[in-house]
């Protein structure tokens, strides 16, 4: 996709409600589902953000250490000292679909697994989040690709096999959420999964230590 390699920023939940702020190295082919090259973490320390916008909020996790979040609630990080989110991410809605249009031409796509599902996110990256990680604005970045998602079933399993072909073919890209968000962006779109659970939890926890999940389903 003729991406440059940047710097990630990816968030790390704790049981305490602290998240503590990395920075990865990622190759281009990465939204294409590609091997990410190895981390190189830039630790900032744990006290740098919250898990929620208000500090005081009570914070619910799940056993993979993911905040628990209801549709239409935002998730995001805060600078503990000024209490100004400089990261949100919110599931509008979640639905379920049997197929989907192809944005390639021709008929419906059915999915991969059993269904279709259908995140509509809203998302902002501030300017000033460069200073959180301990880089610059001009490297650092969102993942609102695929590989950044996984799901929890109504049994409590985790399935990080989300992604499809058929499901990067649906819809539009003047319907989709961007791969990436780069700081002072903002963005709403979709984003496609291909699952098998009928019913459960969608995770967003780019570096795989935690994150936050909305329900799903029925």
């Amino acid at each position: 996709m003729g991406l440059k390699k940047k710097v990630l920023i990816t968030v790390s939940s704790v049981l305490s409600g602290l998240l503590v702020v990395g920075a990865i190295l990622l190759a281009s082919n990465l939204a294409q589902g590609g091997a990410s090259q190895p981390p190189t973490q830039l630790q900032a320390s744990a006290d740098t953000a919250m898990a929620t916008p208000t500090p005081d909020a009570s914070v619910t996790t799940d056993r993979f250490g993911n905040i628990q979040k209801q549709l239409g609630e935002e998730a995001g990080l805060v600078d503990e000292k000024t209490n100004e989110s400089y990261f949100t991410f919110e599931v509008v809605t979640a639905r379920l679909l049997d197929s989907c249009p192809s944005r390639m031409g021709g008929p419906e796509l059915r999915p991969t697994r059993s269904h279709f599902l259908v995140l509509e996110v809203k998302t902002e990256l501030k300017k000033q989040a460069g200073e959180k990680a301990g880089g610059s604005s001009e490297e650092l970045f969102m993942p609102l690709v695929t590989e950044a998602f996984s799901v929890i079933d109504a049994d409590g399993r985790g399935d990080g096999d989300v992604s499809s072909d058929k499901a990067w073919e649906c819809y539009e890209d003047s319907e989709l959420a961007p791969s990436f968000l780069n700081p002072g962006e903002k963005a709403m779109g979709n984003i496609v999964l291909d699952v098998a659970a009928p019913k459960g939890r969608v995770v967003y926890d780019p570096e795989g230590k935690g994150g936050w999940s909305w329900p799903f389903g029925g």
